[in-house]
């Protein structure tokens, strides 16, 4: 094994392709053969895609999955604190020692393949999951859709949450461009799903040319609200409906369409994979790793348990407070924390009007621009780690409850 630590490979993963970002499925399909790895799991695989709300959907996928009796498998990106976080089996992240001997079957199928960060993780997780054999996998597009590495594996249902202007240098200027990007995770005779109340026409358009089965919102499936002050609703689709569902545990009206198009999803996997009519039960579990508490002066504030809020800045969809600054490569990508098991600093995203801002609980002014989303993209210098790797996560989720 080239190295005994997660910390030593992900440090070295960060020079091993000359560029952060190199989409194509070439190189990694390439490996994967070396590897041993078909075109898909052996079990049923939901790809999902989108600019907003993937990691919501991941997140509703695995707990009413989970809470329907399911091993559930699990990758999504980036990490908040730790690269375990990434790779899930069983509602369990994987362990150092299980990503090291993952990473090492890579290293040993690549040969003289070089891959990005991105894709080699990538691979080392449909590894990790291939061998686990789980009931169902859950995996999260880290950018795009077509040429991204989880693209490699063909699914059984393809989602498609709230599509938006992101990532243009690679994948288009428009939503059109760019929804028919995302488009590119979907099968042919496969089922589809889009949970964006309003889709490009590129994506109706997309699926017919690849012959996958779309269900748009409003037509084949939809929500409705209820009369109760808790949030309670209504789904409908695919010939079912269920009334009266708890209000999904993450914030925001937007986590309704979230939640719409994640149980037209399961509806879809009906006959490979059995969900009760009422197995949402799961599905106020669904969290992330910060939670989304009230903040003074209105908004919402974004804290990870047992850590202390501190300063500093983030140029991103407004600014993040996190650590102490730290410079190296190593830390620009997002890797693994060099101080894990050491003092832990608290992380605090104030929200307010819709935007992240920084500061502390009573102030704080906005930054300015956009947070970069996924794994693939180098944060900016500067700031801390700890605010490097989870800026990304905690504004493209916006748990402020801003529009998606």
């Amino acid at each position: 094994m080239r190295f005994d630590t997660l910390e030593a490979w992900l440090a070295w993963l960060e020079h091993l392709h000359p560029r952060s970002i190199d989409l194509g499925l070439e190189r990694v399909r390439r490996v994967a053969e070396a590897l041993g790895l078909g075109a898909t799991l052996p079990c049923p695989v939901v790809t999902v895609a989108g600019t907003n709300g993937k990691g919501s959907s991941v997140a509703l996928l695995e707990s009413i999955l989970s809470a329907a009796g399911h091993r559930v498998a699990a990758y999504t990106s980036p990490h908040l604190l730790r690269y375990n976080e990434r790779v899930r089996v069983g509602a369990r992240e994987a362990s150092d020692a299980e990503l090291c001997r993952a990473f090492d079957r890579v290293d040993r199928a690549r040969g003289d393949v070089s891959l990005t960060y991105f894709e080699f993780g990538t691979l080392a997780a449909f590894d990790h999951f291939a061998r686990a054999r789980p009931d169902v996998a859950v995996l999260e597009v880290g950018m795009g859709g077509r040429l991204d590495a989880v693209n490699l594996l063909d699914c059984d249902v393809a989602l498609v949450t709230s599509i938006g202007i992101d990532h243009v240098d690679w994948l288009g200027h428009d939503r059109e461009t760019i929804g028919a990007e995302k488009a590119g995770i979907f099968r042919r005779d496969r089922p589809a799903v889009c949970s964006d109340p309003a889709p490009p026409l590129s994506l109706p358009s997309a699926a017919a040319d690849r012959g996958a089965v779309l269900h748009l919102p409003g037509r084949d499936f939809g929500w409705a609200a209820g009369d109760s002050a808790a949030g309670a609703w209504t789904w409908w689709g695919g010939g079912a409906r269920c009334d009266d569902l708890p209000a999904p545990a993450l914030a925001g009206r937007f986590q309704y369409h979230n939640a719409a198009g994640v149980l037209m999803a399961l509806r879809l996997l009906d006959g490979r994979l059995e969900v009760p009519a009422r197995g949402t039960g799961g599905r106020p579990a669904a969290g992330f790793p910060a939670r989304a508490v009230p903040a003074p002066g209105g908004g919402r504030r974004a804290v990870h348990p047992g850590r202390r809020p501190q300063h500093g800045r983030h140029g991103g969809a407004g600014a993040f407070a996190g650590g102490r600054a730290r410079s190296g490569a190593h830390a620009r990508r997002g890797g693994h924390s060099r101080r894990q098991g050491h003092r832990r600093h608290d992380i605090v995203a104030r929200a307010r009007r819709g935007r992240l801002v920084r500061g502390p609980p009573a102030g704080g002014a906005g930054g300015a621009g956009r947070t970069p989303q996924g794994q693939h993209r180098r944060p900016r210098a500067g700031g801390g780690p700890d605010r490097r790797r989870c800026a990304g996560r905690l504004s493209r989720r916006r748990l402020c409850g801003a529009p998606r």
